[in-house]
Formats: C-alpha cells, structure tokens, sequence
C-alpha cells in the first residue's frame, strides 16, 4: 500500500535509529505488516465498498494528509494557528472541493481518519522508545479532537432526528415512499438504454458536470434541450440515485409532470401534495410543510413547455419563485425545451445535456449486432437519444442494415407497433394513424386528458368497426402514451408526428397557402412541418410543399431537407443513371442552389458558382452531369436564357463534354469547377438532390468566408489599406487617402509607359498597385478620414520596451486600442450581415440581442494582458461599447445574472448569454500568416458564427 509507504517514511525519520541497520528494518517490515493487516481489517473491510472509499484513499496519499496533519504538532512553526479541528477541516474541506458529490458523507471521512491514526497509534505504542511515545502523544491528541468533532455533528444529528421524528415519522413514511419510488420508476429508468452523460453550460471554457454533483452544488437548476434529447430520462435517473443511495443524501424526490399543472390539477403545492399525500399520517399539508422547513426535498419540475397557456405560465412561474424564495436551501431541478423558456426563473443555472457521440452510438450498434457504417448524416440524427431509442426498437427486427430520416424512424415505429397491436383492433394500419392524427390535431394546443375526455372524443370518431370499447383500450395501449391519473404522449413528438400524418393525408397542405404559412411561421408547428416533409406519397406534392419552405424559411427548409422522404428509393427505383431520374437529381440541385444563391445571397452572388456576374443579362446558371456507377459527375455553366437549365449526359460522352466546357468556361469566367459525389460512400444515393445543393452552398459559404471575400466596412478596408502600405516605405507616413492615391497612380502611369497593356504590377515588396489603386479610389469615394479609421498604434519606443511588445503601448494606448477595436467591429459586422445578407440575417442570434452594451474588461500584465466581454441589454438605438481596467474578470454566474437582468429589465429575451476571454495580443495580431488583419480576423468569425446557426457546422 502506498500511504503505509508514506507512514514508514514519517517513521524512519522521526523515530531516529530505531529502524536503522539490519534489525531496524526488520523491526520495520514487522510494524508495516501489522499496520497492513490491520488496515486491511478496521478500514477496507468497513469502508473499502463505500462509494467514496477509492477516491478519498487517493486523496490522502496525493495530498500526504497523514503525515502532514501529525506534523502540523510536531512542528508548531508550520501552521501555528491551526488547532486540531481546523487541520483535519481543511483537508476534508479540500476533498470535498474536488469531489462536491461526496459533501453528505462528511462525519464518515473523519471517522475513517480517525480510524488511520488509531492504527497508527496502537502499533507505535508497542515500540516504548522515547521518540515513538512522543509520537504516540501527539497522535492520541490528534484522535481526540477528531472524536470531539464526532460527538458533537453525533449530537447534532440525534437532536435533528428526534425532531424529525416528533414531526415527519409520525406524518410521513418516508422508507415506503422511496420505495414506492423505486419501484415505479422501475419501468421508466431503463438501464439498458441509459447512456451516461453530463451537463455543461454553453460558455467558453464550461467544463461538464455530473448531473447530481450539479444539482447539490447549486440547488437551483434549469436543463433545456431539443425535444427527445432526454432531459426526462436524467430526471428519472437521479430520482433513482437519490432513492438508492437515501441512506446518504437525505434528500426526498418528487417528480411533477407540468403537463398535469396546465391541465388544471390545482396549485403548484397541491399538485406536490397529492403525490405525497398517500404516505401521510394526518395533517399531509404540515408534514410536507415540515420537509420543506427542514430542507428535505428535491423536486423535479418536468417540462416547463408543456404549459402552453401564457395564463397558467405566469402563474406557474409566480408560485414556484414564492416557494423557492421561501424554501431555498431545498433542491429544485426543471426541464424545458429551448424555444419554450425566457429565463423567467430568474437568477438559476442554465445546463445542456452532452450529446451522445458517435464513438458512443457506434459501440453500443456494434455491441446489439445493428452496427453498419453510417453517414454522417444518420450519426448526428442519433445524437438524439429519443430517436435513437426508437431507431434501435425499428432495427431490432429487421434484416437489412438500412438506416432512416427521422419521419421513416417515426412512421417505422408505428408499423412496428402496429404488427403487436393489430390484433386487438379491426383498423387499418392508415386507420390507426388517421386515428392518432385527428386526435392530435384537433388537441394540438393540450397537453393531457382524463381518460374519460378520451373516451367521449374517441367515441365522436367514424371508425370502421363499431367495437368502440375495443378501439379506446387500443389507443391508449399502442405504446405512444404514458397513462397514470391523466393520458398524456409520453414524447411531444408523437403528438407531433401524428398531427403532420393527418395533415399530409387529409388536408391539401401542398397548395393552401394559408395552412402553410399558419404552419411555417407558428414556432409551435416548425417540428410539424419537418415531419410533413417525410410523409408525402408523391413527388409533385412533395415539391410543391418544399419549394414554399424554400422561398419563406430558409432554416426549416434546411431541416426539412435533413428530413424528407426520398421518394425514388420508396418507389423501388435503384438504378439512379436513367436518364429521367438523374435529370431529376440535377434539376433539384439546380432549383435548390440557385434560388438560395440568386434570392437569399444576391449581393454575392457573383462569388458562387458559376461566378456569373450581374452584366452577363442574357444568361442564367444552368447544370450538367451525369451518373456512372453510383458517382455524380456535374458542373455548373453560364448559359443563354433559352437553353434548358439542366442537360444530362451519358455516360459514354461524359469525358468529352467535360472537355468542351473546360474549353469554353473561361471565356465566360475566370473560374472552373467541376464535381463528382460518390453517391454512396457519402449517403446521398436517391432523391437527394436538394440535399447536395445546400452542403454545396455551405462549401461555398466556407471559401468565401476563409477568403474573406465579402464587400467589407470602412473599418476593415482601412486596416487592409494599413497592411498593404506598412509595406512600401514611400506611402506609410503618408496618411492622408488622396494623397495616397495620387502617388500610386503616379506609379502605375510609369509602369504603362513602359508597358500600356498591362494589367497589373507587382512591386518588390509584393504588393499589387493596380488592386491598391482600386481600394484607395473605393475608399475615396466614401469619404473616408483614414487617421480616425485604424486602429491607434504604439504609443511607445522601442527602447523604452525592455524587449516586450506589450511594453510597446501604455496602460492608456492598449484601453484605447480596446474601445476602437470593437467599436469597429460592431458596426462593421451590423454594416456587413445586412448588406451581405439581407433576407436572413434577423435570423442571426447576436442580430436579435441588438441593441446591447458591449461590456469589456481590460486585465493588465506586462507581458501578456487579456479582456474578457460579453453584452447586456441597452435601450438605445444602436449598440455601445464600455471598457473597464480591472485586476481580474467578473465570476461567469455573475455576468451571467447580469444579463439576465438586463433584458428582464427590457422586457426582451436573449439569446445569447455567454462570455468570452482573449488574449490583448489578438487584437493587434493576427492568425492569418499572409496579412496582418486582426479586425477582420474577429468580423469574420462572428459572421461564420451567425451562418452556423443556420446552416450548421461548416
């Protein structure tokens, strides 16, 4: 054992020669085997299985506890001041700072001490040296006040227990409640599907937490998520942690469904009342009264978004701020989705769940025997566990290894279920859909029913057989439903994907424009309407309802292409190089690409594919391309607005009209590109046509973004000006933008007296005039001041510097550099999103915080000084920017209230809420090797940020 290790070296130096020479060490290995033996008796066999037992062992031997504490009284010039009491409560306090979920286990910890030194004591006290019975001395001091500290946290507990038991045993059983709990909780927390995951925050530098430790250490905690990304799944999770392990957290569960809150069950103290009502003896009100008095309860508020009526919102926000006001050193855990919660509980902590990996997804297909190779594409749709969980059921019984969108998931699960269940109902199969489409529709605003509003709207419907009593017991068992006191759909998107069945099958969605657009704009309907985008039978449907998402929402129309059904393969076709079906593959990619690129792009246009330009007026974007052995070849071209859009080729005349167009494209362009897709390597085989047109406007989105290509601000064209003439050292004292100008036209008109017809000229400092000549003339135009448009540079010699850059500028230069560094950015990213972008960019989070205060602080350091920013609500009309000089950052939970605030203040919402650190260097360097443009630099990465949040990951 390594801390007996740590011990024998105590020993040997404090017990002189006694362990010295050949006896010595005998004496020695003699001692350490009694010490081991009885280490292995009176600690590993009482606390060795302990759930704290591993990690405080190696607490204690990479902290050295033992030694040290004992030579905190051998040497009273260590740590004079520290009695007894507060040695032993510092290392404890230390443990329990890096393990916070080990907090409630605080009197066993000491006892195992106290127990280590026991040991110590007992064996040293056969020794009879001088040195040893000092050392024993010391020891049994060291044993006392640790016992003292027991008697008293003993008699602490025994007063609060006989208290307890005067008002809580005799009201409330709580052992037959945590056992109930356990029980029933059985069926809903399946280990077998349960992936461990953790929380984290969405800030910088958030490290990710256990979900328990989480809600100890800050006992207030709000988890948002997507719909199906288990946030009810952690709940039942650590009800089931707290109920196994009662014994040490003390803490009584009670989950509450919100469902049941909307549904009108009564206050919010009813509705826990009357979970716990059935394990009180008495008065139920001041038993559960007492548990929250003594700080007893965890509870577990389950879907804040189920509550869908604004009325019961605020009410439900009002009552329980007052009961955590009231009783806020209980513990209160809430779930929600994303889009349904505008922080109205204040000051908590926001947490996300971890998605589950693909390394995760991966081993546990290969360890069920489903595991194919998956696209990409299949592996982020079951980053969601709901879909996972469902995908697995659909996989388990099927033969091949085919993977599907989440509407095939969906409707495969309900075939699934169909062929278990038919034989209790007389319905079809469309029947039963129709059946839970109608009734999901019509409901669409309810959360849940009494089974008998169940039984009266079930009875109301025309079904096939008259069996109704037979019908209403199908329903609610076909395995989409969670039944208890109410019926409610155990997952919002069941209910979600039954509306989109009915909608598909029974309304004409695809041509009534009002339906659409209620269903399009209505946040409620979005995850509807991806489903109706995998539920059509026909293409022409299908293409007229995604040619509307396309031209009214570009980010459900981006989902719904993620999702939608692919109806060549469903209709058998598998030979996709038939003319007629690659026509069609290439003719979505068409209308995909060049809508999004002529309607939502249009001011750049020129910089995607095929680069035509606005003075090319009699042509138009059209394709080429053909399909060989599963490989889609094709390639855009500027063509006359009589030819077709789209011209497929065979594949025998594939190679020679490749070479016709890399014969003809650069006396249209200065560019050529041409691509091949293999269809199946990267999943795209079938009706994907769409598909491939968005991932290539993202790949053109990443070129011009990286090229940083977009027409700039004032501010960025003036920073690359400052680069370029840094350069040449007959402009870079000139600062004046006229005079600039007129002294590189002077040199250009020297170069065309040599040579007329050139183009361009180069100096040997590698700087281009005529480009120079066109960014000067752009800037004289606007009328730029060039002085007040760069950022201030040193302020400082060199030989004042001491060899330090950061010595170059004063405390006063750098604050200064601070303020116009991002008083720059902000309006060149405003200026450059609307004009770049202008039909999407109020999609952009950082757009919808606007107007906000900027707050920056500057944290000096001689050699590397940083900032740390983030923003608050502002009610001017445009956006501030404020910089402080401070010794060190804002804490983030700080900041993060801060913000909060500040929009509650406002009555807005924000959207982002994080805070973010750099090095004061990045502002006056940059990453980029070819060009020092740091303003650009961060312009550019906050517009890449923007476009994320739509199209994803770039």
């Amino acid at each position: 054992m390594l801390i007996i290790s740590l011990i024998e070296n105590l020993l040997i130096e404090k017990l002189g020669n006694y362990f010295r020479g050949i006896f010595g060490k005998m004496r020695l290995k003699c001692f350490t085997k009694r010490l081991k033996n009885e280490i292995e008796y009176s600690v590993l066999q009482q606390y060795g299985n302990e759930i704290y037992y591993l990690d405080f062992d190696q607490f204690l031997i990479e902290q050295d506890v033992l030694n040290k504490i004992i030579k905190n009284f051998l040497n009273q010039d260590i740590l004079q001041s520290k009695t007894i009491n507060q040695s032993v409560d510092f290392y404890i306090n230390l443990f329990i700072e890096k393990y916070p979920k080990y907090k409630l286990y605080n009197s066993k910890i000491k006892q195992i001490l106290q127990k280590y030194f026991e040991i110590i004591f007992r064996q040293l006290n056969k020794i009879g040296t001088p040195e040893s019975q000092a050392l024993c001395r010391t020891i049994r001091e060291i044993i006392d006040g640790i016992d003292r500290q027991l008697q008293h946290i003993t008699s602490i507990v025994d007063d609060n227990n006989a208290m307890l038991k005067q008002v809580v045993d005799g009201n409330f059983r709580i052992r037959s409640y945590i056992e109930t709990l356990l029980t029933t909780l059985g069926d809903s927390f399946d280990q077998s599907n349960y992936f461990e995951r953790s929380l984290f925050q969405d800030t910088e530098g958030s490290k990710e937490k256990d979900s328990l430790d989480t809600l100890l250490q800050y006992r207030k905690v709000v988890l948002k998520g997507e719909a199906g990304f288990g946030k009810t799944f952690e709940i039942f999770k650590l009800i089931n942690q707290l109920c196994a392990k009662y014994s040490n957290y003390q803490l009584i569960p009670v989950y509450v469904p919100l469902v049941e809150y909307m549904d009108g069950l009564g206050t919010l103290f009813e509705i826990i009342q009357s979970k716990m009502e059935p394990f009180c003896e008495g008065n139920s009100k001041e038993a559960i009264n007492q548990l929250f008095a003594n700080n007893q309860l965890a509870l577990f508020f389950d879907g804040i978004d189920d509550i869908i009526d604004e009325r019961k919102r605020l009410k439900f926000f009002s009552e329980v701020n007052q009961l955590m006001t009231q009783y806020k050193q209980n513990f209160f855990f809430f779930t929600t989705r994303n889009n349904r919660y505008k922080n109205e509980l204040g000051e908590e902590k926001n947490f996300f769940l971890t998605n589950l990996t693909d390394g995760m997804i991966q081993s546990d297909l290969i360890r069920l025997g489903w595991y194919s190779n998956l696209p990409k594409a299949y592996l982020e749709l079951f980053r969601n566990p709901l879909f996972y969980k469902i995908g697995k059921t659909v996989l388990a019984n099927r033969q091949n290894k085919e993977l599907f969108n989440r509407t095939q998931i969906f409707t495969e699960y309900f075939e699934n279920n169909y062929r278990y269940k038919n034989s209790y109902s007389e319905l079809s199969l469309h029947e039963t859909l129709n059946l839970f489409g109608k009734f999901s529709y019509e409901h669409f605003d309810r959360s849940s029913f009494t089974y008998s509003e169940v039984d009266k709207i079930i009875s109301a419907y025309p079904v096939s057989t008259p069996n109704k009593r037979n019908i209403i017991d199908y329903f609610i068992n076909f395995g989409i439903f969670s039944t208890s006191d109410r019926i409610s759909f155990s997952h919002k998107l069941f209910k979600e994907f039954c509306a989109a069945y009915y909608i598909t099958n029974n309304l004409t969605v695809s041509s009534d424009t009002e339906l659409l657009e209620k269903l399009i704009y209505n946040e409620e309907w979005q995850e509807v309407v991806v489903f109706i985008s995998g539920l059509f039978s026909t293409i022409n449907e299908q293409d007229n309802f995604l040619d509307f998402v396309l031209q009214h929402n570009l980010p459900l129309y981006i989902e719904c292409v993620n999702s939608k059904n692919d109806l060549l393969r469903n209709n058998g076709i598998t030979d996709f190089s038939i003319e007629n079906h690659v026509e069609r593959i290439l003719s979505e990619i068409h209308k995909t690409y060049s809508f999004i690129v002529e309607n939502y792009f249009h001011p750049i246009s020129e910089q995607f594919e095929p680069f035509i330009t606005e003075n090319q007026v009699d042509s138009k974007i059209g394709i080429t391309g053909s399909i060989v052995e599963n490989s889609l070849y094709y390639w855009f071209d500027i063509v006359d607005k009589s030819v077709p859009d789209v011209k497929v080729v065979s594949s025998n005349l594939l190679s020679q009209a490749r070479q016709e167009y890399q014969g003809t494209i650069f006396f249209k362009t200065t560019r050529m590109v041409q691509h091949i897709t293999n269809l199946e390597l990267s999943g795209f085989i079938g009706d994907s046509g769409r598909k491939i047109a968005v991932e290539l406007i993202k790949s053109n989105l990443k070129d011009i973004l990286e090229k940083q290509s977009l027409p700039a601000s004032n501010y960025i064209l003036c920073e690359l000006l400052k680069e370029t003439i840094d350069r040449l050292s007959w402009l870079k004292d000139i600062d004046e933008i006229s005079l600039m100008s007129k002294e590189v036209r002077k040199r250009i008109d020297e170069a065309l007296e040599d040579c007329p017809e050139v183009l361009n000229y180069t100096t040997s400092e590698g700087v281009e005039l005529f480009s120079l000549n066109k960014l000067l003339s752009i800037l004289l135009h606007s009328g730029v001041d060039y002085r007040s448009s760069i950022i201030p540079g040193r302020d400082r010699e060199y030989s004042e510097s001491n060899g330090l850059t950061m010595s170059l500028y004063s405390t006063k230069r750098k604050i200064e550099i601070v303020e116009t560094f991002f008083n720059f950015a902000e309006v060149s990213y405003l200026e450059m999103v609307k004009y770049n972008f202008p039909k999407i960019y109020r999609c952009f989070s950082k757009f919808q915080d606007m107007p906000y205060k900027l707050l920056i602080t500057y944290k000096d350091d001689e050699s590397n000084p940083w900032i740390g920013y983030y923003h608050v609500a502002y009610s001017g009309d445009k956006n501030l920017v404020e910089v402080s000089h401070s010794d060190s950052f804002k804490h983030y939970e700080r900041a993060y209230d801060e913000i909060i605030q500040s929009y509650n203040l406002l009555n807005r919402v924000p959207k982002d809420t994080s805070t973010h650190e750099s090095a004061f260097s990045n502002l006056l360097f940059s990453r980029n090797i070819s060009k020092n443009t740091p303003l650009s630099d961060y312009v550019y990465k906050e517009i890449k940020n923007s476009l994320e949040e739509i199209f994803g990951k770039f």
